[in-house]
């Protein structure tokens, strides 16, 4: 049972958890990592050399990094900038899922991949279903950034995005 409710991620292999609403996709997206790694050792588990499922745990992400709840910065109005997105893979995916939850980000997002979506991608990408084989990755991730966040895509690798900047030296 997995579930999540602001910034706690909660699992357990016997009970249910509670689980609320929240403003906030990390901890619920954390749970649903967390909950298919479990799956995949499970169906592997002839493959795996000490497979273990996880045992039940609770973990509050704000207390990993020390954070008072009263000091955590207002998620309301958050300003990334200039970002580059390289790749639209599982973590790409993922990564854009996420953004696409949060109520008001801002910044310019350039996302850059060369590929399709192909039918090997559907069960890692959270984004993508059948209808979307043979559609660009670019294309595909930017009916997901909305809000304030300007797309700029880019179908090609780093090599063909650091030419167009013409700029070597900047820091990534």
């Amino acid at each position: 049972y997995l579930g999540s409710k602001d910034w706690i991620v909660k699992m357990s292999t016997s009970l249910p958890v509670v689980i609320g609403d929240s403003p906030f996709p990390f901890s619920v997206g954390i749970a649903a990592c967390l909950g298919a790694s479990n799956c995949f050792r499970y169906v592997f588990e002839d493959l795996l050399n000490g497979f273990e499922i996880d045992s039940d745990f609770e973990i509050n992400l704000l207390k990993l990094y020390n954070i008072n709840k009263d000091e955590l910065a207002d998620l309301s109005n958050i300003s990334l900038g200039n970002f580059t997105l390289i790749g639209m893979g599982a973590i790409g995916n993922g990564f854009i899922w996420a953004l696409s939850k949060l109520e008001s980000v801002q910044g310019e997002c350039t996302v850059i991949d060369h590929e399709k979506i192909e039918p090997s991608n559907l069960q890692r990408y959270c984004l993508t279903e059948e209808q979307h084989i043979n559609l660009s990755k670019v294309d595909h991730s930017k009916q997901f950034l909305r809000n304030g966040i300007k797309k700029i895509p880019l179908e090609g690798n780093w090599n063909k995005y650091l030419k167009m900047l013409k700029n070597w030296h900047n820091k990534f």
